[in-house]
């Protein structure tokens, strides 16, 4: 559990906080599952969200949407009003179980650690009542299923 409340710091900074830092222009995904979600998203039909790249560099984050005449930080900001809430958020805690008979450090997370480290890191998460968007269809319609 010593890693956890960290953890937990990190990504409550990321959902509650719009504010965007240059580090996050750095994005990196582990090797090997990158390669394969993208390929993934480039099978699928163009016509779907699905088929937008999901990440970016510094070309793409910085230098070409300068060129445009975008400054990125406004359109990140636009996108969490109009896609970030808490009713539309879901998050995942998974602590030390309790398979086996707690010896020192390996002792179960109490459930009541857990939940009062997620209520104080979470609770402040915007709620706008926005509605989750959705995709009726697939990312792969017929024609892209075909065998070539």
């Amino acid at each position: 559990m010593e890693a956890l409340p960290g953890a937990q710091c990190f990504v409550a900074r990321q959902v509650v906080c719009a504010a965007l830092e240059s580090s996050c222009a750095r994005f990196v995904l582990a090797p090997g599952r990158a390669d394969t979600r993208q390929l993934e998203k480039s099978l699928s039909s163009r016509d779907h969200a699905y088929w937008r790249f999901g990440t970016g560099n510094l070309d793409s984050l910085w230098t070409i949407p300068r060129q445009q005449g975008l400054d990125v930080r406004d359109e990140l900001l636009k996108f969490h009003e109009r896609f970030y809430s808490a009713n539309v958020m879901k998050l995942v805690v998974l602590g030390k179980g309790a398979r086996r008979p707690p010896t020192g450090a390996d002792s179960p997370d109490p459930l009541d650690t857990l939940v009062a480290q997620v209520t104080e890191r979470f609770s402040h998460a915007k709620n706008a009542d926005l509605t989750p968007p959705s995709w009726p269809s697939s990312p792969f319609t017929e024609k892209e299923l075909k065998v070539r």
